[in-house]
């Protein structure tokens, strides 16, 4: 009799275990990944309803309404609410695909995206592992989540203040294949400095990689439409434009 209660309690021990993660996987989880989209339909509905006991439910949709197209027309305001928006379906997605990678602990915990940031060619993730695991282990399956992402490539690099952390990009468009030629961003500028990075390209990931001179040598090599006359008028015409150099100096007497 004894053993067949003991038997009894631990099937519903473990049944109420299983509901319980039946509910944190089905329910919870979801809820908690859209909780920033769940918090501003609970604002606007909270309001509505809040005005709705005052004036009606016609006039108290017209206020909502009005209020949350004034707030949308201000650019910051909404420049920041499609950012946080945007970030927060990166991070959905991101959370399916490590875990369709197979990228879970056994305590079922998986890299988090902490940060989330746009750049030219995709976004940019500052990643957090979990106890258990390790940035090495995330690049070698960066290309299974790449695939279950559908972006062109993932990219993990470890942060070299910590070993928790990892700098990932999901890229999505090959920015050095644009059909236009970039500007120099310093092509409207009066007056330049030596001592100052010199714009010189883009990287892989759409950023403005730089050069400082002072102190340094520069060597530059390439193979024929490589570039390399690119790069050294956009030195020469920071110099020129720098009137603290003998470039810059001799180009302003020779211009009066």
């Amino acid at each position: 009799m004894a053993s067949s209660r003991r038997g009894a309690r631990r099937r519903h021990d473990d049944a109420v275990v299983r509901f319980v993660e039946d509910l944190h996987v089905g329910v919870l989880r979801p809820l908690w990944a859209y909780r920033l989209e769940l918090l501003i339909v609970g604002l606007v509905v909270g309001g509505h309803a809040a005005l709705s006991g005052e004036s009606g439910t016609a006039p108290a949709a017209v206020v909502v309404v009005s209020l949350v197209g004034a707030m949308l027309m201000v650019a910051p305001v909404r420049r920041e609410l499609l950012r946080r928006l945007h970030a927060a379906r990166v991070r959905r997605r991101w959370s399916r695909a490590v875990r369709d990678a197979g990228l879970m602990t056994d305590a079922d915990q998986i890299p988090r995206a902490r940060r989330v940031w746009r750049i030219a060619s995709g976004d940019r993730l500052a990643v957090l592992v979990p106890r258990g695991s390790s940035v090495p282990e995330l690049e070698q399956r960066a290309e299974v989540v790449a695939a279950a992402l559908g972006v062109r490539e993932v990219r993990v690099r470890r942060d070299p203040a910590t070993a928790a952390w990892a700098d990932v990009v999901l890229v999505h468009r090959d920015t050095l294949a644009a059909p236009q030629p970039l500007g120099w961003p310093n092509a409207e500028e009066t007056a330049l400095s030596l001592w100052e990075p010199i714009p010189l390209g883009v990287d892989e990931d759409g950023q403005w990689v730089t050069v400082l001179l002072p102190e340094r040598n520069v060597l530059l090599g390439g193979e024929p439409g490589a570039g390399k006359s690119v790069g050294l008028s956009m030195l020469v015409a920071t110099a020129a434009l720098d009137p603290r150099s003998s470039c810059g100096c001799s180009t302003a007497s020779s211009s009066s």
